[in-house]
C-alpha cells in the first residue's frame, strides 16, 4: 500500500510520521484522516 498523497506541508508531516512510527502506522494514519 502506498502512502496517503497530500499537498507538500503535509507531506512532510506524514513523513515525520513515516519515520517515528514505521509505514502501518502511517497507513493507520491516513485512513483515520481520510475517514
Amino acid at each position: 500500500m502506498k502512502p496517503c498523497r497530500t499537498n507538500d506541508k503535509k507531506n512532510r508531516t506524514f513523513s515525520k510520521i513515516h519515520y517515528t512510527f514505521g509505514i502501518h502506522q502511517l497507513e493507520n494514519f491516513c485512513l483515520l484522516s481520510l475517514a
